[in-house]
């Protein structure tokens, strides 16, 4: 399977915003559609950096008291080194580079570089799971021959 299937199937909502954006404006999108992850881009669409629940409170716990959090920019705040993967790209590559790295979560971009969606661990593994309990109706079916009694 190719992560496209994947992105066809998908039910995550996904937000973007660009890097000048506010950290409350990011924070407000992720708390609105109850996500986890905003996906950073510059003004042709390229991923230039994730921001996530764990980034704004990395942020927030290391405060000074009278720091202005919602002041600075999601540029200040994202991950700037992101994993991208493309639409024909393996499904199963792809979940194994989520593993190895710990992600839950890679951006989609198409040939130009451009944010066209996210690939999600949740979709991928739950993709191997029906494939799973498919393939094991289908030996069941083999061993026992359909409608056997």
């Amino acid at each position: 399977m190719l992560i496209k299937n994947l992105l066809e199937n998908g039910r995550g909502a996904v937000a973007t915003v660009g890097p000048e954006a506010k950290v409350a404006e990011a924070a407000a999108l992720l708390a609105a559609q109850h996500i986890d992850v905003v996906v950073v881009c510059d003004t042709d669409q390229k991923v230039i950096g994730i921001v996530t629940n764990s980034d704004i409170m990395r942020r927030v716990a290391n405060c000074k008291p009278d720091a202005r959090l919602c002041d600075i920019s999601v540029s200040e705040v994202m991950v700037r080194h992101v994993l991208t993967c493309r639409p024909g790209d393996d499904l199963n590559r792809v979940r194994a580079l989520m593993v190895d790295k710990g992600l839950r979560r890679i951006p989609v971009v198409d040939d130009r570089g451009r944010f066209i969606g996210l690939a999600s661990l949740r979709e991928a593994l739950l993709h191997l799971y029906q494939k799973a309990t498919f393939e094991e109706a289908e030996l069941e079916h083999y061993v026992f021959g359909v409608g056997y009694q």
